[in-house]
């Protein structure tokens, strides 16, 4: 019976065959004798480096959801992923905010179709359009109606810019 109550109070190390009386001295046992990797960004110990990268790229990397950019701060990851949040007019070279981040409904295609097709004074109608988009309440109705007709668009700014 006593020699039962002991070595119900002996903690055993899950790497050798030795025994602890404190799970203390069992964790301080693994820490230097059985964990060979630590992590850069936490505290956690590994056996090996294999499950420390796999610690490091599950918990710690971040990648960006629009290129191959992986980071090890999610702000940072943030901060980086707003660079791909522009829409540059190859017909103008004007930049606005990518309509995949904007109001529902709205394409960057038809965005850039509708900037194609029509005359220099109506594509600037567009670029104050798509820049009022993204900065008004009003500006979601436009996208729709966008959206849903770009050649209506065209004709009725072709016809204001006369």
């Amino acid at each position: 019976m006593q020699e039962n109550r002991k070595l119900q109070n002996r903690f055993e190390c899950l790497y050798c065959d030795e025994w602890f009386v404190t799970d203390e001295d069992r964790n301080l046992h693994n820490r230097s004798k059985h964990m060979k990797s630590s992590c850069m960004y936490c505290d956690e110990l590994f056996l090996t480096e294999e499950e420390c990268h796999r610690h490091n790229f599950d918990e710690h990397y971040f990648p960006c959801r629009h290129c191959g950019d992986w980071f090890t701060d999610e702000e940072e990851r943030e901060d980086h992923e707003k660079e791909h949040l522009v829409v540059d007019c190859p017909h103008c070279k004007e930049s606005f905010p990518d309509v995949a981040d904007g109001p529902p409904g709205v394409q960057k295609s038809e965005i850039l179709q509708v900037c194609e097709e029509v005359d220099r004074l109506s594509h600037q109608l567009i670029i104050l359009c798509a820049q009022r988009l993204f900065n008004s309440p009003q500006g979601q109705d436009v996208a729709r109606k966008l959206s849903q007709n770009y050649m209506s668009l065209k004709k009725k700014l072709t016809s204001c810019s006369e």
